[in-house]
């Protein structure tokens, strides 16, 4: 069976089953921070990597003086903002963590002289800069697939190097990339294939290794925001308050202007579960209610949210686990009408979720980890834990089941049982003991609390069959943003 009709089938046997829903979002203050202050940017932090503990929200913050720590992660167990160490600077631009869980952050304290500009690292107990001092801000940060850091802003020395606009730290020391940028940079962002981003008031560059090379050109002009899809699509905001899309060899622009305001920035870009863009406009102009939170779906911008000052960063938290929402920070204290304190969340009334049987076969077997199911989105499943040589058979149906494999094939494992009615199956290839399914759902409203169930099943065996066995089976309800 083909792959696009699979896809095809799947989609009209969920949307069959699924009931028309209304599914509206909504403002909340709920992630409001304990006292006045400005967010700057956002970061999922998982302190302890693959340990238990679950994702953090974690804010780089402008607090007024001598009140609240600069850098703050949100507890969803205790529902409050903890401080992450004292930094012991008055500002923190940046915040960035690693794959290890260590936490980068730029900072400044401008009643500190020489010693304002700072990166420094949060290894669970102690705060520790990275290298020496950079004469100007670092306004911007990303890792590397390496584990080696990237920093962007307006400097041009760090301790007595000269290193421009953009420095790499390898574990020991800072370097120069290349010739470096030349002029501010705003942004950076690391793609699904490794590529590294930069934006600024160059444009947008690309870092091939070696140097950096302009994407066509000053189409962008002042760029300040990037983001990047699940496809890999590369999107761009800039201070002319336009978006634009690259495809590999040139930009399109998604629509008009963004925002009303004809001087408005573009200042942070998320992409939503669903694959719209979502855009934060970070320049009021002194005008009142005049900054947006702006949505675009494909064919047109349209705004979902008016502020009372400026909006700075935005996030799609995923630290709730699969209800996941948006955040978005900045010096507001109304959004749609809702009091807040500098930080807004934005939420679904129709979020998607997750349930799982027991265990698979036999006991302590195979493992089945899946996302959640957006419409709109990509959905992906991983079992792990796969016997070989052989292969696995990916099931996918719209309702339960309770088969015994033993009945179907006599070298299933005792008690083994699909779980699940087999609407779909699919061939999987086992590399290293695992193999994943994805699926791209349609996206449409229809499909807000449709359910469908998947397990994996692994026959051993070479030129013969030697076992059968099985994950447990995952349920799942489409979610709508």
């Amino acid at each position: 069976m083909s792959r696009s009709f699979q896809h095809l089938l799947l989609a009209q046997c969920v949307i069959a089953g699924a009931a028309v829903a209304q599914c509206p979002n909504s403002w909340t203050g709920n992630l409001s921070l304990p006292v006045p202050a400005g967010v700057l940017e956002f970061a999922e932090w998982d302190p302890d990597g693959a340990g238990p503990l679950p994702a953090q929200l974690v804010a780089a913050c402008q607090p007024l003086p001598g009140s609240a720590p600069i850098v703050i992660a949100f507890n969803d167990l205790t529902g409050t903002w903890q401080p992450v160490g004292a930094l012991g600077y008055a500002h923190a631009t940046v915040v960035e963590p690693r794959p290890t869980g260590e936490l980068v952050a730029a900072a400044f304290d401008p009643t500190s002289g020489p010693t304002a500009h700072r990166v420094a690292q949060w290894d669970g107990t102690t705060w520790s800069p990275l290298g020496g001092v950079f004469n100007q801000q670092v306004v911007c940060a990303a890792i590397l697939p390496n584990g080696d850091v990237v920093v962007g802003g307006d400097f041009w020395n760090i301790g007595t190097t000269p290193i421009a606009n953009v420095a790499r730290w390898d574990g020991v020391a800072w370097h120069a990339m290349g010739s470096g940028l030349g002029q501010y940079c705003d942004e950076l962002l690391v793609m699904p294939n490794g590529d590294l981003i930069a934006a600024g008031l160059f444009g947008v560059s690309r870092w091939d290794g070696v140097a950096w090379n302009s994407l066509s050109g000053s189409v962008i002009g002042w760029g300040l925001s990037l983001a990047h899809d699940a496809a890999g699509q590369l999107y761009a905001g800039s201070k002319y308050n336009r978006v634009r899309r690259w495809d590999g060899s040139s930009w399109t622009a998604l629509g008009g202007p963004v925002f009303a305001s004809g001087y408005a920035f573009v200042e942070d870009l998320v992409v939503l579960p669903n694959g719209d863009l979502l855009a934060a406009e970070g320049n009021q102009n002194g005008s009142p209610l005049s900054v947006q939170v702006a949505r675009w779906n494909g064919l047109a911008w349209s705004p979902v949210a008016i502020a009372d000052g400026p909006v700075m960063a935005l996030a799609v938290r995923r630290s709730r686990g699969v209800n996941f929402d948006v955040v978005a920070g900045g010096r507001m204290s109304m959004v749609a009408g809702v009091p807040v304190t500098r930080i807004a969340q934005w939420v679904t009334s129709c979020p998607p979720s997750i349930t799982t049987s027991p265990s698979g076969c036999p006991a302590g077997g195979p493992v089945l980890a899946v996302e959640p199911a957006w419409a709109g989105g990509t959905w992906i499943a991983h079992a792990s834990g796969l016997p070989q040589p052989g292969f696995g058979v990916s099931v996918t149906g719209l309702t339960a089941a309770a088969t015994s494999l033993g009945a179907l094939l006599p070298q299933a494992a005792p008690g083994c049982t699909l779980l699940v009615t087999p609407d779909v199956t699919e061939l999987l290839t086992v590399s290293n003991g695992e193999a994943s399914t994805t699926w791209t759902l349609p996206n449409t409203p229809i499909l807000a609390g449709a359910t469908f169930r998947h397990q994996v099943v692994a026959i051993a065996g070479g030129a013969s069959i030697t076992s059968v066995v099985a994950t447990a089976a995952a349920t799942l309800t489409v979610g709508v943003f």
